[in-house]
């Protein structure tokens, strides 16, 4: 068996097998705006029913010390727990395996929970949200109309302003931009470009007191 070498960042070898929770942010690697996906083992630190951190929060400076592993393509399913919006970072439960692609782009296959997991985490209270929601400040040039987004299957990207401190949703097809409270579900992610700095989602979703709920 020939073991390909991990660049430079990869702290250790191959991520752990099966299901774990992880903090999946989004990271640029220059000023061209590109970037890749970085995954932060957090099994100790995150609450795997809710997202929400077990202790104090993570300083910054102490998050780069947990294990990490980055990747530049990202598809499969995993489940989005919380999207934390001090640090930016999604809370995720996957299975997630790296392999080096033909192209020499570290590629990242993604495994959601079965489906008596995924229930079990549909009916967990967000018991976070209202105070969520008294703090939302509307903001011009984007939609809180959630009655009138697409029902049908379409083509997410999301991403965090991290100016505004707000979770986004772009409809790919129209252009148009929501502004949603936080993320949750099983997201289905789908391969788009190399080093895109967003992650996009293929399907429906349902927006529940302002949660983007993945379908």
């Amino acid at each position: 068996m020939v073991t390909i070498p991990k660049p430079s960042y990869q702290k250790t070898l191959s991520p752990p097998e099966g299901l774990h929770t992880w903090l999946l942010a989004l990271e640029l690697t220059d000023q061209s705006n590109q970037g890749r996906f970085r995954w932060r083992l957090a099994d100790d630190l995150i609450d795997p029913l809710t997202g929400l951190w077990l202790g104090s929060p993570m300083s910054r400076e102490e998050m780069r010390e947990l294990s990490t592993w980055h990747c530049d393509l990202l598809g499969g399913r995993f489940y989005v727990l919380h999207g934390d919006l001090v640090s930016h970072f999604l809370a995720v439960r996957a299975e997630i395996d790296l392999n080096l692609n033909s192209n020499q782009l570290w590629q990242c296959d993604v495994w959601g929970p079965e489906a008596d997991e995924i229930a079990m985490l549909d009916a967990v209270p967000l018991t976070w949200v209202e105070e969520h929601r008294r703090n939302m400040k509307q903001h011009p040039g984007v939609r809180y109309d959630y009655e009138n987004m697409p029902v049908a299957n379409t083509h997410w990207r999301l991403c965090a302003d991290k100016e505004l401190c707000a979770w986004r949703a772009r409809d790919e097809a129209t252009g148009q931009l929501w502004e949603v409270l936080d993320y949750r579900g099983l997201i289905k992610g789908s391969k788009f470009k190399p080093r895109e700095t967003h992650i996009f989602h293929q399907g429906k979703q349902e927006v529940i007191d302002g949660v983007f709920w993945f379908k």
